[in-house]
């Protein structure tokens, strides 16, 4: 039987007696033990002296366990298996305690039934692995027997087939160590599988699963709780120490089955495991914080755009503008292009190097894993370990960790960037790097994987662009990439639904909860991680994609599917930011992407993220089904829209201009609002036009005085009446442009005779909106604002103290002009005739001037794809009172329209969950989006 001893001892032996340099700050990175954030406990927490008297609640207090049930219902949507008892929780000190615990219940089980005949109970574990795996499984008594991690489910069941004794338990970890591969949802099933058919405890130790760098882990208590998965004996083990960077705390939960937990809370009372008050209100504090995670995950994200950097010789970092955690940002890669999550070492980056999917262990393979620990000691002051201490050796005598180092990327940035250089000049000076393209270990799975054994590192794919090619990423061709799939098998990563959609079956559903996932709330935006994952999403199903950024955590991703050239590529821009949900009322978790009562939930579900997962939707289809457009269909995800697009369409239209060269027509947001009329018919909107933003600040001002005395004519305070007297109509005079007058005829005849009667009046004489009025107030306000610029004042400042006028006031107004020959020059004249008093007029915002709209050619062809989806819908053109990133493509010359195909229920006011709270879209208007967008994109367009 193979003796566990700690890794970390046989490392303390292989370094005694070796010195360190002399000069240099010694770097651990052996250790997972995060510098990244510091967690956020309120002050004093840990310093009430009467809590440290009194002992702990077995079980936990009731603040805790309710912190355990709110992170699990943010976390993965797990609510009803914990109101129903199908899923029990336990509080454990740490993921180690929680192991150990486990085997010994699983083996005592299996013990206790007499299945073993006097044989050695078998526990199956990945190999390599958590060495507490191994530790607990010896003391319980029991032999381990093992498969590779990354290998997933058909590993899994040859390891049980082989035991040669009853199965106690089986461990899984998702995501792995020290790898960082996650397994898929379908491999999670079929583990469930094989542990009930085995009669084991299944145990998935999930203590990674918020340390992701691209995408998310499928959570197992979520697979449970939708009923993907029917687990026998089963345990999910949690922790704050990599989540909060709190080892010290010491604090985890466990959850499974009733009996199961039952089992294991009774062992851990009997024994007088619990937490002290002060932990357990520690803990409760930061499983109810996500921000301090996603401040994790960022710098967790920088600190791998670091080693893709440095370790993998790709362009990016120091202080480039597109290097975002999903290197290769300067250029286009295909499906073998360099990645976020399993990428490759292109030319002068180290052999086999790999960003993990998850964690923060880099797991680089070396010539010799001990030799390269010393003198990485020796030379360069670094502590990494050595993967042959954290695997076994299996049946065929081969230790799957040998010719592997474990890294951790656990330090601030500097400190990081200082030392992975030292890394790598310590193991290319040192000649530990593995030499001719064959890796230590080559043919096990652990190693390389099947990429890397097809010759791919070195000299293939990866590196086609060679170095000092200006900084671009290798550019893969669609012929290359098909090339590269015939030389070995796929790498592509299985992609499970709905946490994780498949390129081959995504639902805008699912794609739409991930993406709502990513807080991209802006300010500050942060949308890197966002984008990378649809980077990644793209390209695993073999898009061409491109990253470009002027603020290196804000990039701008552009996706191109080649087309036929029967037509002018089509452009598809879609942004990723949305806005706060700050002092919002909400209901629900805004960032966790629900579906309830058939609709999904979330910040973004209307803007723009579904209309984003419908577009990816479509295009996953089209590459999954061999399907050619007529012409390239370029798609911009872009960042900032919602607070200027500075860094986003702006960057990408006026640094390059030429990814957009021949598009003549592109599709945004917007659309899609039945404009409250839903009850009368099912309006289909195509907006053809949109306003122009005007942003001003008004100063008034006047003679102040003791506000004793009535105030004087000239006075700002009677300045600003007669402003907001002037405006309290909603803007400026009436005008009744062709594409409107077109819209409302459209509207008279698509509704029943009354309501018909009404918008046709109003056409009449837009000035008098009375005939409006029953047809609700939001559709009324909708078509006023259609027919006159709009003026509303929004901030307003003036005067320090209650008893003295104030000399001057200001006022900030939002004005929005009608797509047309309008200046903005003109429209600030007529405000001041309009308001008849002297003032002063900044300018805040100026948005681009939106030329005349159009119709008949590409808008038939939305209308018409409308028609076919919904024959009973109506389309109609609309202009859109709001400005979104259209504004800013036209200036390139492209018609820009916005296509939200949805179909709601007459119920629902599309427009009242823009930017509010409890915002949420059907899942039967998201599939109807993506079933048009596929309707679309196979043409024609003309």
């Amino acid at each position: 039987m193979t003796t566990a001893r700690s890794a970390f001892a046989l490392l303390r032996d292989l370094l005694d007696g070796v010195p360190p340099p002399a000069g240099r700050e010694q770097v651990r990175l052996h250790l997972g033990e995060s510098r990244l954030v510091t967690p956020p406990l309120p002050p004093g927490l840990l310093d009430d002296a009467e809590a440290w008297t009194r002992y702990p609640p077995l079980g936990g207090t009731p603040e805790l366990r309710a912190a355990y049930r709110g992170w699990l219902e943010r976390r993965f949507g797990v609510r009803s298996g914990v109101d129903d008892e199908t899923i029990a929780i336990e509080p454990t000190p740490g993921t180690k305690q929680a192991v150990a615990a486990a085997v010994a219940l699983a083996v005592g089980f299996t013990r206790a039934r007499a299945r073993c005949n006097g044989e050695t109970p078998t526990v199956v574990m990945p190999n390599p692995f958590y060495p507490t795996y191994l530790a607990g499984a010896e003391a319980a008594g029991a032999r381990p027997e093992f498969f590779a991690g990354a290998d997933g489910a058909a590993a899994v069941a040859a390891a049980v087939d082989a035991a040669r004794s009853p199965v106690a338990a089986l461990i899984v970890c998702n995501p792995g160590n020290p790898g960082g591969e996650i397994l898929p949802e379908e491999a999670l099933g079929e583990i469930t599988k094989i542990a009930a058919m085995a009669d084991a405890l299944l145990v998935v130790d999930e203590c990674y699963t918020d340390l992701s760098t691209g995408r998310e882990p499928p959570g197992y208590l979520s697979l449970v709780e939708r009923g993907t998965v029917a687990p026998g004996r089963f345990l999910v083990l949690h922790s704050l120490s990599k989540r909060s960077a709190a080892p010290g705390l010491r604090s985890g939960f466990v959850a499974g089955d009733p009996a199961t937990v039952a089992a294991y809370a009774a062992h851990n009372r009997a024994c007088g495991v619990s937490s002290p008050l002060p932990v357990c209100a520690a803990a409760a504090a930061l499983w109810s914080d996500d921000a301090h995670v996603a401040r994790l995950r960022s710098a967790l994200a920088r600190n791998w755009d670091l080693a893709d950097e440095i370790l993998g010789g790709r362009p990016g970092s120091q202080g480039q503008p597109g290097s975002q955690g999903h290197p290769g940002s300067d250029g286009f890669s295909g499906s073998h292009g360099f990645s976020g999550s399993g990428g490759l070492s292109g030319s002068g980056g180290l052999p086999g190097y790999r960003r993990a999917e998850a964690g923060f262990f880099l797991w680089l393979p070396v010539a010799d894993d001990e030799a390269a620990a010393r003198d990485l000691w020796r030379d360069q002051g670094l502590s990494v370990m050595p993967g042959r201490y954290l695997a076994a050796e299996g049946p065929d005598g081969v230790n799957p960790g040998a010719g592997h180092l474990r890294v951790a990327l656990v330090h601030e940035e500097t400190v990081t960037r200082e030392a992975l250089t030292r890394l790598r000049d310590g193991l290319t000076h040192g000649g530990h790097l593995v030499r001719g393209g064959q890796l230590p270990g080559d043919g096990h799975p652990m190693h390389g994987g099947r990429l890397v054994r097809a010759g791919l590192v070195s000299g293939g794919l990866a590196s086609a662009a060679g170095p000092g090619q200006g900084g671009e990423a290798a550019v893969v061709t669609p012929r290359a990439a098909e090339a590269a799939s015939q030389k070995a098998p796929s790498q592509e990563a299985a992609w499970p639904s709905p946490d994780e959609p498949s390129p081959a079956v995504a639902t805008a559903t699912a794609i739409a909860q991930r993406l709502i996932r990513f807080p991209t709330v802006n300010p500050p935006g942060d949308e890197a991680d966002c984008v990378g994952w649809i980077r990644d999403l793209l390209d695993a199903a073999g898009l061409q994609t491109r990253l470009l950024a002027a603020d290196p955590r804000r990039p701008n991703l552009v996706a191109r599917l080649p087309g036929r050239g029967a037509e002018p590529p089509l452009l598809l821009q879609a942004h990723a930011d949305v806005v706060p949900v700050e002092g919002q009322p909400w209901t629900r978790p805004p960032f966790a992407g629900e579906i309830v009562g058939g609709e999904l939930w979330g910040r973004g579900a209307v803007d723009m993220k579904g209309q984003l997962a419908m577009m990816l939707a479509a295009l996953l289809r089209m590459r999954a089904a061999g399907e050619e457009p007529p012409g390239d269909v370029i798609l911009a995800v872009v960042p900032d829209e919602e607070a200027g697009s500075t860094v986003g369409a702006r960057f990408l239209v006026g640094r390059h201009p030429e990814l957009f060269a021949g598009v003549r027509q592109a599709i945004g947001e917007d659309g899609g609002a039945e404009l409250g009329l839903g009850a009368y018919a099912r309006v289909h909107p195509v907006v053809v036009g949109e306003k122009r933003t005007c942003w001003v600040r008004v100063t008034l001002r006047g003679p102040g005085g003791h506000a004793s005395r009535v105030p004087s004519a000239d006075g700002a305070v009677r300045k600003l009446a007669r402003l907001l007297d002037a405006i309290s109509g909603g803007g400026l005079g009436v005008r009744l442009t062709p594409v409107v007058d077109h819209m409302l005829g459209e509207l008279a005849r698509a509704l029943p005779p009354e309501a018909g009667r009404a918008v046709e009046a109003f056409r009449a004489d837009p000035g008098n909106p009375g005939p409006l009025v029953g047809l609700g107030d939001t559709a009324s306000r909708y078509l006023q604002s259609l027919v006159r610029h709009t003026v509303t004042a929004t901030v307003l400042r003036g005067g320090t103290v209650t008893n003295v006028h104030p000399s001057e006031i200001t006022v900030e107004l939002d004005g929005r002009l009608l797509p047309g020959d309008f200046s903005t020059e003109d429209f600030l004249a007529e405000l001041r005739a309009l308001a008849g008093c002297e003032m002063e007029i900044e300018m805040l915002v100026e948005g681009e001037k939106s030329p005349p709209p159009r119709l008949g050619g590409f808008y038939d062809r939305l209308a018409g794809v409308l028609k076919e989806r919904d024959p009973g819908g109506v389309p109609v053109p609309v202009i859109t009172p709001a400005s979104t990133d259209a504004r800013v493509f036209r200036g390139l010359g492209i018609e820009c329209y916005g296509w939200m195909p949805l179909l709601h229920g007459p119920e629902v006011v599309y427009r009242d969950r823009l930017h509010c709270p409890d915002e949420r879209v059907s899942v039967r208007a998201l599939e109807f989006g993506a079933d048009c967008f596929h309707a679309l994109l196979r043409g024609p367009w003309s």
